[in-house]
């Protein structure tokens, strides 16, 4: 097979971006993907009402600096959407992320932000440094909103109880004693027009880069001539060891179309309750609802096994330390550079992913060129 200069395994949005990069300096990259389709997690595809709906769970685009937005604006236009969550339990919506509207829907009366904080500040649990998820939320809000909003949620989530899991597994949702409702605290919030797929496909359409599908990456690695690998698998794939070694979690879904433009209060209903799911999504509503018809997606978080999508990194210290042996071999590993959350095992936002790549580049390149003898080492 012919060779190249990076060999990059996943057409994710990691992998992408980072061919992408590596091609605009001049170098020859081959992507390859086990999949039939490019853009990994991250895939979508048209659903009945015309917008692109997820395969793999909804993706947010969220960013807080500039470089992601750049970067991929030059592959989609952007739909400036601001993303909204309700929570139902019992049949009924509660405002979420907490915040006033929360507390005045809780206390059955309008009130002040300054009431909330009073109230907060006699249901919580003083802890000065929270190392797990309870404590961190608990410190926060108290038990009434932790019972009621996040104590089922995260069990059916992560499989765990919040106590044994890190403070992030929580901590990643905003609370606040404002009027303000959006899910997400970053500036830039958005979704690409034509859906992640376009975007990916269009950021690999360079001279430079050649894509192949239904491709498995350990047998480009022994096949494809190449001076440097970009990995974006899991660490069990890569070096050839069972995959579910590092603790999981996974997703199933479900749609259902329904008649009409619009059938949720939000884009996404959250269920802390004993409901077998943990959330109800209605993408269309992020591209306006075009109807005539439209698709709800039921999230069933599931127990990773071989054969199932390697979603979440469990956030919990166990867990940690275990990926811990498996980062050592990695760094060991010569020629490689492993980026994205599966091979990272790091639950990283999609602005978070793009930045990691963009910054390994140059790394890579002289690497290469190193390789190549056209640099000294």
């Amino acid at each position: 097979m012919e060779g190249c200069d990076v060999l990059v395994v996943g057409a994710g949005l990691s992998g992408a971006v980072a061919a992408r990069a590596i091609a605009e300096r001049g170098l020859r990259v081959m992507v390859v993907e086990r999949r039939p389709f490019v853009g990994g997690l991250c895939h979508d595809a048209p659903g009945p009402e015309g917008v692109p709906l997820p395969d793999f769970g909804p993706h947010y685009f969220r960013a807080h600096r500039p470089e992601p937005v750049a970067f991929l604006g030059r592959f989609t236009e952007w739909r400036p959407v601001v993303f909204r969550v309700r929570v139902q339990r019992e049949g009924v919506l509660w405002p979420f992320p907490i915040q006033l509207a929360t507390f005045e829907q809780w206390i059955g009366r309008p009130s002040t932000s300054e009431e909330m904080e009073r109230t907060l500040a006699i249901w919580r649990v003083p802890c000065e440094d929270p190392q797990d998820s309870e404590s961190f939320v608990l410190s926060r809000v108290g038990w009434p909103f932790f019972r009621f909003f996040y104590e089922g949620y995260t069990r059916k989530q992560w499989g765990m109880e919040a106590r044994d899991l890190l403070p992030s597994a929580c901590g990643r949702v905003p609370i606040r004693t404002t009027r303000e409702d959006r899910y997400l605290d970053a500036p830039f919030q958005a979704m690409p027009v034509e859906g992640y797929t376009a975007m990916v496909e269009r950021m690999l359409r360079h001279p430079g880069i050649e894509v192949r599908r239904d491709s498995e990456g350990q047998e480009a690695r022994r096949e494809v001539p190449h001076r440097h690998l970009v990995w974006t698998g899991t660490p069990e794939e890569f070096f050839g060891e069972r995959p579910d070694r590092l603790p999981r979690r996974s997703l199933r879904w479900e749609r259902e179309v329904f008649q009409g433009r619009r059938v949720l209060e939000a884009p996404q209903i959250n269920f802390p309750g004993p409901e077998p799911w943990t959330r109800w999504i209605e993408t269309s509503q992020h591209h306006g609802s075009p109807g005539p018809v439209t698709t709800v997606i039921r999230e069933y978080p599931q127990a990773f096994l071989p054969g199932r999508e390697p979603l979440y990194a469990i956030p919990s210290r166990p867990a940690e330390q275990a990926f811990e042996a498996w980062r050592r071999r990695m760094e060991a590993a010569p020629g490689v550079t492993f980026l994205g959350r599966q091979a990272l095992y790091r639950n990283l936002d999609m602005d978070q992913a793009v930045e990691m790549a963009l910054e390994a580049v140059p790394a890579i390149e002289v690497a290469v060129l190193t390789e190549a003898g056209r640099l000294a080492p």
